[in-house]
């Protein structure tokens, strides 16, 4: 037998736990405001077949419209960040060695010299 050492690697691990930003939520805020806008009904034109045959379309149509107040609504996003604990291990190499015997065969050679 011979006295042999073994010799490995092995990691040693820490572990500690943050809190970081991990994403983002989106939300919205609605935000309104009161505005003058134009609006106008809208008009139809239907054409009368007792005229006998084609009947030019009038070039234009009057359409009734007014100024009128609207609330006129947008949605703003927010982002806001997203925060969770995050476990962060590091590991730490190490080499261990142990002693431990090992059989070896014993051989005999014979040569013939010439």
């Amino acid at each position: 037998t011979i006295v042999r050492t073994n010799c490995k690697v092995e990691f040693d691990e820490e572990c500690t736990t943050e809190e970081k930003v991990v994403g983002d939520k989106v939300t919205y805020d609605r935000e309104c405001e009161e505005k003058e806008v134009e609006e106008c009904k809208p008009v139809h034109y239907i054409p009368r077949s007792g005229l006998g045959g084609y009947a030019p379309r009038p070039s234009k149509l009057e359409s009734e419209c007014a100024k009128v107040m609207k609330m006129v609504c947008k949605d703003i996003p927010k982002k806001e960040e997203v925060m969770k604990d995050v476990e962060i291990c590091v590991k730490t190499p190490k080499e261990t060695c142990e002693e431990g015997e090992q059989l070896a065969p014993t051989t005999t050679c014979e040569k013939v010299k010439h």
